[in-house]
């Protein structure tokens, strides 16, 4: 059970970062950000 909880914890962040990481994307998207320009202002490590 304790693997089960775990497990649902871990995706739940997962799903939050991915979210969070899209709506980066949609907001540079907006302000009219081109993929060159967006990819290098993204931080190291993502």
């Amino acid at each position: 059970m304790l693997l089960v909880a775990g497990c649902v914890g871990i995706l739940s962040i997962m799903m939050v970062e991915v979210l969070g990481r899209t709506r980066q994307i949609a907001i540079a998207h907006a302000f009219g950000a081109s993929k060159g320009r967006f990819s290098a202002s993204s931080p190291p490590g993502r």
